[in-house]
């Protein structure tokens, strides 16, 4: 990497920092919005290996699906309601 590339791309954090979307702390990873220990915090719900989990039966009756899934829980004042809100 050269000198003059680390230089910008070191001056370019300092003036916009990547920050967690989450908790605010700093990221390394330039590409990923949320920190290891947000990521960590979000309430998986596991259905992708889960067939009839509570999704699919939500429409069972009202339309045809084949397969249905959530990847997290969603609560009130939880750290994803933040995210999406």
């Amino acid at each position: 990497m050269s000198v003059f590339k680390t230089v910008s791309e070191s001056l370019l954090h300092f003036l916009f920092p990547h920050i967690c979307n989450g908790c605010g702390s700093d990221l390394l990873n330039k590409h990923s919005s949320l920190c290891l220990r947000c990521i960590d915090e979000l309430p998986a719900t596991r259905f992708g290996v889960q067939s009839d989990n509570p999704i699919e039966k939500k429409f069972w009756g009202r339309i045809p699906v084949t397969c249905g899934m959530a990847q997290y829980y969603f609560t009130p004042q939880s750290l994803l309601q933040r995210l999406m809100h």
